[in-house]
């Protein structure tokens, strides 16, 4: 016996007005802007946090000079009166 694919094709019809095919094509251009505004605060976000991570990363670098400073000054010995 040979195994055999049976595809069954099932047609629907569907009737739309004209008032509920214009409702439609609001809603899908509703949802295209909904997805665009999406991708742009997303990217928008992206950069932000970028910013966010280089900030952070020169407040590192700035506090281990400021404070790396006052530990090189705190060991050397004081600067007495020159004879």
């Amino acid at each position: 016996m040979t195994a055999c694919a049976v595809q069954v094709l099932m047609s629907i019809h569907v009737t739309v007005t004209a008032d509920e095919l214009k409702q439609l094509l609001v809603e899908r251009d509703a949802a295209l802007e909904l997805r665009q505004e999406r991708d742009e605060l997303r990217s928008a976000l992206r950069l932000m946090a970028a910013e966010r991570d280089l900030a952070e990363e020169r407040l590192k670098a700035y506090r281990r000079e400021l404070f790396g400073r006052k530990e090189r000054s705190a060991q050397l010995p004081p600067a007495g009166p020159v004879q």
